[in-house]
């Protein structure tokens, strides 16, 4: 989820490299399918290098506040994570990573890459469910326009050029930072909220030296 860079990483812009910027994911609403209760996003990545700035496409090389990563950024959907201790991978005298986070599923497959281009994306549905079900004093008051779904979705994301020099799927899980959503469909208002569980403030591990 969270991991030190050294001098050797695949993030480049048009004009330098960007060591301290964060990937964000941004959703365009497609379709809600009533019938279905499935919503479909089309996702994108965006970039930005500080908190202060505008976030912009990812993976253009032609915005200098932009990043390209030459290998991709895999995301997986509804998948967990867990940490392991990569550090002994090197052996050239350099740490570059004091720890890093992978995938619980080595074999799972990625539902899209970003970050080669501005133009990377990928689908999903999102199914929805009656956010009052079990109350029974709110549900007969369902039915447009009163309507209340919700539904969720987990995304993973992986840096491949480090998975691949880790020689294992999945194994390089980094940071997404934040989400945008955009636009609207007919009848359909939809909020969401985002909850970024990989920010590496929060994440404290104590190793166990006999690992």
């Amino acid at each position: 989820m969270a991991h030190r860079e050294g001098n050797h990483n695949n993030r480049s812009s048009a004009s330098n490299d960007q060591l301290n910027g964060l990937i964000m994911l941004k959703g365009s609403l497609i379709n809600f399918d009533i019938e279905k209760r499935a919503l479909t996003v089309t996702w994108s990545g965006l970039y930005v290098n500080n908190s202060k700035e505008v976030p912009v496409d990812l993976g253009n090389a032609e915005d200098p506040k932009s990043a390209v990563y030459s290998d991709g950024i895999e995301i997986y959907r509804d998948l967990s994570s867990g940490p392991y201790n990569a550090s002994y991978l090197w052996d050239d005298g350099y740490t570059y990573w004091e720890w890093a986070y992978k995938i619980d599923n080595a074999t799972a497959k990625p539902i899209g890459v970003i970050g080669m281009h501005p133009w990377d994306s990928f689908d999903t549905d999102i199914t929805f469910t009656q956010r009052y079900q079990k109350n029974a004093w709110v549900q007969p008051l369902l039915g447009y326009p009163l309507d209340q779904w919700q539904g969720q979705i987990v995304f993973v994301a992986n840096n491949i050029w480090w998975s691949k020099l880790y020689k294992t799927n999945g194994s390089a899980v980094m940071d997404v930072a934040g989400v945008q959503l955009a636009d609207s469909t007919l009848n359909w208002r939809f909020d969401y909220s985002y909850k970024d569980i990989c920010d590496p403030s929060e994440i404290t591990i104590n190793w166990d030296t006999n690992d």
